[in-house]
């Protein structure tokens, strides 16, 4: 399990922060402090599997 990298709950995503920088996050915090352009962020949950799409649409 990947910890949010600001609350410390379970991670789903990896993003691009608002603020600047990237981290891994919670849905709370994406929806807070995510950029959410496109491009920006994944989710965590396929990682390692094959076929994962690697970007969001």
């Amino acid at each position: 399990m990947v910890k949010c990298d600001i609350c410390n709950k379970e991670a789903t995503k990896d993003a691009k922060l608002k603020q600047g920088g990237w981290a891994n996050v919670c849905e709370d915090c994406f929806n807070k402090y995510a950029a959410k352009i496109k491009g920006t962020f994944t989710t965590l949950k396929n990682i390692g599997k094959p076929g994962r799409k690697i970007y969001s649409d």
